[in-house]
């Protein structure tokens, strides 16, 4: 058992990527294997559409990369809501006139 109390039903809790061993791993090494790539030291091709998945993948859940201030009208309760994937990509296309 890993000590953290699990949420009660219906209670929201924070998705945080950013502890999550693929993110770290990606995070980490995405840089290395484009270089690695780019270098010829493997002989794979990464398409573009991967690439901006991997890319939004570091984006996505992020407070960091943005989020919404929601206040609950019935008790006051105040959250950040960090934007998901889809969200972080529509707001990089309204700032890129697109």
């Amino acid at each position: 058992m890993s000590g953290v109390q699990a949420p009660a039903p219906g209670a929201y809790r924070r998705h945080r990527p950013e502890t999550t061993v693929l993110y770290e791993v990606v995070r980490d090494n995405l840089e290395t294997l484009y270089g690695a790539i780019g270098d010829g030291a493997l002989a794979v091709r990464i398409p573009a559409h991967a690439r901006k998945e991997l890319e939004g993948y570091l984006d996505c859940g992020l407070l960091c990369r943005g989020f919404a201030r929601l206040k609950c009208q019935g008790c006051g309760e105040r959250r950040l809501v960090a934007f998901s994937c889809r969200a972080v990509a529509s707001a990089r296309r309204v700032r890129a006139g697109g």
